[in-house]
C-alpha cells in the first residue's frame, strides 16, 4: 500500500504558550495516511511539544486535530490510544524487571481464565508477533537485557497489537547503532506497506531524504 491523496491527520492552527513562551504559534500540519512524514527542526523548534499535543499530553491553547476524519479540541492519552494514535518516545518507558512478552501485552495479558494468565499463550503470541514483523527478539527475554534499539522494537510491536494507524516516532536515532537504524527504516518501510502512517521526528536531515514521503520543517514554534 501506498499513501493516499486523504489525510489522516490534520493539525490546525496549534497554539500553546507557556509563561514567557509561544511554544507552537498557529501551527498546520497535514499528514496523509500510508506515508512517513518527516517533522523536522532544531532542538526547542516546537516539535515534541506539538506531538505532545497530539498525543494529549498538552492540552493547546487554540486549533483543532482531525484524525481519521473526526475532529478533536484537545486528546487525551486514553484517548489517542483508543482512535490509533500511539508514540515512541525518545525515553522508552517499560517494565524493565518483567519479560518481553510481559511488557507487550502489559496490561492485557492472554488468561485462562478470569484470574489465571495464560503463559503459554503470552509467549507463543508475542513471539509470532515478532516473527511476522522480522524483529529478533526472545519473548522470554527480561526487557532489561535488550538493546534500546530492540526496545523500540517492542514499543512498536506493542502500538500495532492495539490497532495503531498512525505512530509517532520521536526522535529514535541517537542512541542507536548503524545496524539498529538500518533495521528501524526496514521495519518502518514494511509497515508503511501495509498502511500504518508514520510521523519521524529528526532534525537530522539525511534520515528525512532517506526515508520520509513528505516533510513538514519547523522553526521557534512554527511550521
Amino acid at each position: 500500500m501506498t499513501a493516499t491523496n486523504e489525510y489522516v491527520l490534520v493539525l490546525d492552527s496549534i497554539t500553546k504558550v507557556f509563561p514567557g513562551v509561544r511554544a507552537l504559534d498557529n501551527v498546520t500540519v497535514k499528514v496523509r495516511e500510508g506515508e512517513v512524514h518527516g517533522l523536522v527542526g532544531q532542538n526547542g523548534a516546537g516539535k515534541s511539544t506539538l506531538m505532545n499535543v497530539l498525543f494529549g499530553l498538552l492540552k493547546p491553547d487554540a486549533g483543532r486535530i482531525e484524525f481519521a476524519g473526526e475532529t478533536y479540541d484537545q486528546m487525551t492519552p486514553a484517548l489517542a490510544a483508543r482512535v490509533g494514535i500511539a508514540m515512541v518516545p525518545q525515553m522508552i518507558q517499560n517494565q524493565p524487571t518483567l519479560t518481553v512478552a510481559e511488557n507487550l501485552y502489559l496490561g492485557d495479558w492472554p488468561k485462562r481464565n478470569r484470574l489465571t494468565i495464560d503463559w503459554k499463550e503470552l509467549y507463543r503470541s508475542a513471539q509470532v508477533t515478532f516473527e511476522n514483523m522480522g524483529i529478533d527478539v526472545d519473548a522470554r527475554a527480561p526487557m532489561v537485557a535488550l538493546s534500546i534499539g530492540q526496545q523500540q522494537m517492542v514499543e512498536i510491536a506493542r502500538a500495532l497489537r492495539r490497532n495503531a494507524k498512525l505512530i509517532v516516532l520521536d526522535e529514535p536515532t541517537p542512541p542507536l547503532t548503524s545496524a539498529e537504524i538500518d533495521v528501524l527504516y526496514s521495519l518502518v518501510r514494511s509497515l508503511k506497506s501495509q498502511g500504518v502512517t508514520f510521523v519521524y521526528i529528526s532534525h537530522f536531515l539525511q534520515e528525512i531524504f532517506d526515508l520520509c514521503d513528505s516533510v513538514t520543517i519547523m522553526k521557534d514554534g512554527r511550521a
